[in-house]
């Protein structure tokens, strides 16, 4: 048992992103929501968040490389061009897509859900 931690512990990036897709395939995140965590919707859902979202769904929707590498470059555009901080709209796109206010990478889930099923998520209302 020791030996499979220690392999665990010396995984590269590529294989530890491997080992949070088995934890996402088989989680209520790969699930459009149904509940929102109400702290996180209360501190950081919005307008402005909304309306970049809205932004970002429309380019998610026109992107072919749907890996989390290409996902998490257009969300960087976006909010740079929108002159924001990553912290003041990744909380309201967790929420959007998992509906919880924390969890694993959400480029690599969003990439591991699909395309199809991450642009479900933006149910923005």
């Amino acid at each position: 048992k020791c030996e499979v931690g220690s392999e665990v512990a010396d995984l590269s990036g590529k294989q530890r992103g491997f080992i949070i897709r088995a934890e996402v395939e088989e989680s209520p995140l790969t699930r459009v929501p149904q509940t929102f965590d109400e702290k996180t919707v209360k501190k950081k859902w919005t307008q402005e968040a909304v309306d970049i979202l809205l932004e970002f769904k429309l380019d998610l929707e026109g992107l072919d490389d749907f890996t989390s590498a290409s996902i998490k470059e257009r969300f960087q555009q976006i909010i740079e061009r929108n002159n924001v901080g990553f912290g003041r709209v990744m909380p309201a796109l967790r929420l959007a897509i998992t509906g919880q206010g924390s969890g694993p990478d959400l480029m690599i889930v969003m990439e591991i859900i699909g395309k199809s099923e991450t642009i479900k998520g933006f149910r923005l209302r």
